[in-house]
């Protein structure tokens, strides 16, 4: 047998690769790869970079082409006489928009990056009806087309829904680079979220894990949103205090960002900072900034909602009051940021009804619901004051004589509905309506002993009138507009659990399923499927004979574990009920499966 064949001796010591750095690549030369710089680079004196792989992310879709409904993302040529009415509000000039939202003192070092130079509105020669714009293309050196698209997803999809602080946030040449990552960042955060993709598998059955954001979109949002923490990570707290106003915005686009994604820790750093910088403001920083404020309190409320439904009773009973800095609180009611306000006060009256609720079951012996009756009876001052200063056209009108009232067959129900002159009105008649109805005391006193029928008079004649603004309001500018702010569907559900009727949780179970047809798995950052859990739920011990005053869960998550590929933060399977026997009137404690 032959002997294996000796090993040939090596020609040079030089490391051949396949990489190499940079330099030598463009330079066509051998790179032995050393660290921290290469032989060459060391003797040319040059900078020895190395090369990354270039990730492109690419989304595949089983069973062939994926439809698109309910979302139209062709967008057409707009100018500035096109724009929407919401879009040319009182910032309508350049100036006015740089001395409320301006860096001063961040962007001398700012160059626009190339990919992000276009003009501020599309012509007709381009078509971006495809909404599948992959994050890799924008490494090819023609980048124009797919930014413009995000530019004009943030102009018709997030500016519609944000405060009218941010309406003078828009990218143009001379924007800091910060601006214009933040505006991706947000824009495909939400383009990922409009568009639901079906999971190849769901091995849990749970009906909200079926379907999962649009993962392009959503890696293009994490690139660009770590472009801007790492931008921020640099400042300091000097750079901060240059424009106080323009901080606390930028701080409330995070939170939008984090709010979007479910991520409650993340969320909470961001804002705990605002809170931080509001103590040390002066007042004068307090009324120059009160419009970014505003949004603020409105992404916090729904932040603080989500984090209720659902928690458990610890979390009730230690969670502080909502009340936020007096002089800011003030400013709020002065400025008429009708909004927010009404948002503070629909959620401390929620806030305390719960923790009543909690006492009776948990420590009854020494619940004094007089004390809470009291706390409520303050919230209703301040209620009837936001209703007095409400202005005339966000009442609710006549509507049309010939409308059809909402009916379900199986509920005997026939709902009226309520017309308004905008989503914005309805939404804050809502808020109004739900806190009316938190803070009615009739359901507590029916603990003690009251009679049953006398005691949920007074709050299911105001969940009636939920009812009555759910038949006439739209589910599509509900999807389209709460993004940013407490959802419809989440007052449906706190209403749920202030009554007693089998027949208004039964109306509402059809409507959200109607609702739920479509492709919008989410409405205010929420999941509807989860809703329905909660209220098949309700519904269900109903039938049983028992009343449901509240649902939390066995152990907190503390939020779940965000939304990342996923429309659910929660994984909820049992849920812990407060109830109480109509028969008996005995209050029972006990799990049940969702």
């Amino acid at each position: 047998m032959y002997k294996p064949a000796p090993p040939r001796p090596k020609k040079t010591n030089i490391v051949r690769t396949r990489t190499g750095c940079k330099e030598c690549r463009r330079r066509r030369k051998k790179c032995d790869e050393k660290k921290p710089s290469c032989a060459t680079c060391m003797k040319l004196g040059r900078r020895c970079e190395p090369v990354y792989p270039n990730l492109v992310f690419h989304t595949s879709t089983p069973g062939g082409q994926q439809k698109h409904t309910g979302h139209d993302l062709s967008i057409p040529p707009e100018s500035a006489s096109q724009r929407p009415a919401c879009q040319t509000s009182h910032y309508s000039t350049q100036s006015s928009a740089e001395s409320t939202l301006s860096p001063q003192g961040r962007n001398n070092n700012d160059q626009p990056e190339s990919y992000i130079e276009q003009p501020d509105s599309l012509d007709g020669e381009h078509n971006l009806v495809s909404p599948r714009l992959f994050p890799g293309v924008l490494q090819h050196r023609n980048t124009t087309e797919p930014i413009r698209f995000y530019i004009n997803v943030w102009r018709h999809q997030c500016l519609p829904a944000l405060h009218l602080a941010f309406h003078p946030l828009e990218s143009n040449n001379s924007s800091p680079r910060l601006i214009k990552d933040i505006i991706i960042a947000l824009s495909a955060c939400r383009l990922s979220r409009a568009l639901p993709q079906k999971k190849i598998c769901n091995a849990l059955g749970i009906p909200g894990l079926v379907l999962r954001p649009d993962t392009g979109h959503e890696a293009l949002s994490h690139q660009h949103y770590g472009k801007v923490m790492r931008k921020i990570a640099n400042w300091s707290s000097e750079d901060f205090n240059v424009n106080p106003t323009f901080s606390v915005a930028i701080l409330v686009l995070f939170c939008y960002l984090e709010s979007s994604m479910g991520n409650f820790r993340e969320f909470r750093v961001h804002s705990d900072g605002i809170k931080r910088m509001i103590q040390s403001f002066p007042q004068s920083a307090i009324v120059k900034g009160a419009d970014p404020l505003a949004a603020w309190v409105e992404v916090e409320i729904q932040n603080w909602w989500r984090r209720v439904y659902f928690s458990t009773p610890e979390f009730h009973r230690t969670h502080d009051s909502l009340q936020l800095h007096t002089h800011l609180e003030t400013v709020l009611n002065t400025a008429d940021h009708r909004r927010a306000t009404i948002l503070l006060l629909l959620c401390e009256s929620h806030r305390l009804s719960t923790m009543a609720v909690v006492s009776c079951w948990e420590d009854p012996e020494h619940t004094s619901l007089t004390e809470y009756a009291k706390l409520l009876e303050a919230q209703s001052t301040k209620l009837e004051d936001w209703l007095f200063r409400l202005p005339s056209f966000e009442l609710p009108t006549s509507g049309d004589v010939e409308q059809e009232h909402t009916a379900y067959t199986d509920t005997g129900l026939r709902i009226q509905p309520l017309c308004f002159r905008s989503h914005i009105s309805a939404m804050n008649f809502a808020y109004y309506i739900t806190a009316r109805a938190m803070q009615c005391y009739g359901p507590l006193e029916l603990l003690q002993g009251a009679d049953l029928n006398s005691a949920y008079e007074e709050v299911e004649s105001w969940i009636l009138v939920i009812l009555q603004i759910a038949a006439g309001i739209d589910w599509a500018e509900c999807v389209r507009l709460n993004i940013y702010t407490l959802g419809f569907a989440n007052l449906l559900l706190a209403c749920v659990l202030r009554s007693h009727s089998l027949a208004i949780g039964l109306w509402i179970q059809n409507w959200l399923e109607e609702r739920l047809k479509g492709d919008e798995p989410e409405e205010g950052n929420f999941p509807v499927s989860q809703i329905m859990g909660a209220l098949r739920l309700v519904n269900a011990e109903r039938r049983d004979g028992r009343d449901v005053f509240a649902l939390f869960q066995t152990v907190d998550d503390e939020g779940g574990c965000g939304k990342l590929g996923s429309y659910c933060s929660q994984r909820l399977v049992m849920l812990q009920v407060y109830g109480r026997c109509r028969v008996t009137g005995r209050k029972y404690s006990y799990r049940k499966a969702v």
